[in-house]
């Protein structure tokens, strides 16, 4: 999630500079007794710096480390050997899910994180008199859904999302898909022939007349 640098005072008057950074691998360097020390950490996109720990998984706090300016910090080496470890957060943001003029399921809204697929399930598909729900889409006027319920959401849309945020603050809203619902109308002729035997008309509509020539 980021790489990290190791710096040493080099001169009487204090002045400092980084050894080579490494990402994602351990920088050793021999130094020595009430030498001062800087430590940086540089996350990669799509993550944030998320503290120095130790071996056991302990964080550095207070006293040990001083905080110095984008993401550097300093200690006083004392007696001993020290392990340092940089943790990396991968960003969290908001996905909204925008029922589009329809009456919204549960969850409306799921926290999606870089670097992670997800699934949006049933439970979350809106409702719409008169209209058939087809899926998720980024635009509020899309006709075609992009996403569907219960199928997996790649790591490369999330992190597309992401790239979408300021500085990975914000949320991302998707809109519902929606397509209009014809309702079958079958008419029972009493055995006879001819005219036509079935209409299609959409909910909340007039039963279609019937013209002469389509009855029976």
């Amino acid at each position: 999630g980021g790489s990290v640098g190791l710096g040493l005072t080099s001169t009487a008057d204090d002045t400092w500079k980084w050894s080579e950074a490494e990402a994602l691998s351990p920088k050793i360097d021999v130094v020595y007794y009430g030498a001062k020390v800087y430590f940086e950490a540089k996350p990669n996109k799509g993550y944030v710096f998320g503290g120095w720990y130790d071996k056991q998984d302990a964080e550095y706090y207070g006293e040990n480390l001083v905080e110095e300016e984008n993401l550097a910090y300093s200690r006083i080496m004392r007696e001993g050997d020290i392990y340092m470890e940089a943790k990396f957060v991968p960003v969290s943001f908001t996905l909204i899910l925008d029922a589009n003029g329809g009456v919204q399921g549960n969850p409306t809204e799921i926290i999606v994180t870089y670097g992670t697929s997800l699934r949006i399930e049933d439970s979350s598909a809106p409702t719409k008199t008169g209209s058939t729900f087809k899926g998720w889409a980024d635009a509020k006027g899309d006709t075609v859904a992009k996403y569907e319920t219960s199928k997996t959401i790649g790591v490369d849309v999330v992190n597309g999302w992401y790239d979408r945020l300021t500085n990975g603050v914000g949320s991302i809203t998707i809109y519902a898909v929606w397509e209009t619902a014809y309702i079958t109308i079958t008419l029972d002729k009493q055995g006879a022939t001819g005219g036509e035997s079935k209409a299609e008309i959409t909910q909340g509509s007039l039963l279609p007349s019937l013209e002469k020539e389509d009855l029976p």
